[in-house]
């Protein structure tokens, strides 16, 4: 392996308090620990945190938190977050959550959610949920969710669903012309008054 000029190698961390930002690991595992930037062909971090996690096949996140993880395969996150979250196939949260979740194949959530999870095969939620969730087929199972795109829906008891694409083109046709209406008031009222 290549040494990178201004980081310490490591095939493996365990038991360390603190790291600091300037870490990498290549090994791919990294336990109770703060890294960086974990680069490895399958990516594990377990009870820690990550700056980056970049795995060229599959990424693994155990009670962790990340600001991105990007895994070309699979990624697997159980009572962990993540800012970003792109998956080049299947994307499984448990007990987490993160802001932008991004999947080639398929999410699964269980307890947990996000603001924008995105996948271009299913989205399954069970007792969580999302600000916007868009997918080919979509299953909410008692979760909340802000608005929800897809093909196939299957709400199950106890899913709520704010704005249905339907109800969000509805809102914004009449958010819109009273928007429009508003400007045009207050530019006939600055503009279109007296001539004399």
């Amino acid at each position: 392996m290549r040494a990178v000029p201004g980081f310490r190698r490591a095939e493996r961390m365990e038991e360390a308090a603190m790291v600091d930002m300037k870490f990498k690991a290549d090994g791919g595992e990294v336990r109770r620990g703060l890294v960086g930037l974990v680069k490895a062909e399958d990516a594990s971090v377990r009870q820690g945190a990550a700056g980056i996690v970049i795995a060229g096949h599959d990424a693994t996140l155990g009670q962790a938190a990340a600001g991105a993880v990007v895994a070309r395969g699979d990624i697997h996150m159980t009572g962990a977050g993540a800012s970003l979250i792109a998956a080049g196939h299947d994307l499984t949260l448990t007990a987490g959550g993160g802001q932008f979740m991004v999947a080639r194949g398929d999410i699964s959530v269980t307890a947990g959610g996000g603001q924008f999870l995105v996948a271009l095969g299913d989205l399954n939620v069970e007792r969580g949920g999302g600000v916007v969730l868009a997918a080919k087929d979509a299953r909410v199972g008692r979760g909340y969710v802000g608005m929800l795109v897809s093909a196939s829906t299957v709400l199950e008891d106890g899913a709520r669903v704010l704005f249905t694409p339907r109800l969000a083109a509805i809102f914004g046709v009449t958010a819109g012309a009273g928007f429009g209406l508003g400007i045009g008031a207050a530019v006939l009222r600055r503009f279109g008054g007296r001539r004399g």
